[in-house]
């Protein structure tokens, strides 16, 4: 696992760095609101790329599934910074959150549709594909992977 960590240094740092972001025009704002959220998404953006390069012990995660673990939580941390921002900053509008928070969702299930159904069997996340769950005898045959997905 530690060659896996260290192999995604790069991919780890900058997520960190965006999920962080949001903190630096709140500070200078002087607005204490707000930080929490972002160094609770950190910790949890850790947690979770730690069970992801774990799941598969000596394997290498599938790289589509591990760019989304990587970059969900950031993304939904620059949309709660802005989201914090609009309505410190007085924003009325409860129709500008509510359909910001609608899009993003929305491309969040858009993006998990299109990437889980391509990762490989043994990424580790998702073992089924497109076609259920088989059982439990073929989860680990290769072949009845190529025949049937």
């Amino acid at each position: 696992m530690k060659e896996m960590l260290a192999r995604h240094k790069g991919k780890l740092i900058l997520s960190s760095l965006v999920i962080l972001l949001p903190v630096l025009p709140a500070a200078f704002a002087g607005q204490t609101l707000f930080l929490w959220e972002p160094v609770l998404l950190l910790v949890s953006q850790w947690v979770i790329m730690l069970v992801v390069l774990h799941a598969n012990r000596n394997k290498e995660q599938s790289p589509k599934v591990l760019n989304l673990v990587a970059w969900i939580l950031p993304v939904l941390s620059l949309l709660l910074g802005v989201v914090g921002q609009l309505a410190q900053g007085g924003a009325d509008s409860a129709y500008l959150i509510t359909a910001l928070f609608t899009f993003f969702m929305g491309l969040l299930f858009f993006l998990i549709g299109k990437t889980a159904p391509w990762a490989s069997a043994s990424s580790g996340l998702w073992k089924a594909r497109k076609t259920g769950t088989p059982p439990t005898a073929t989860l680990g045959s290769s072949g009845a992977w190529a025949a049937c997905c």
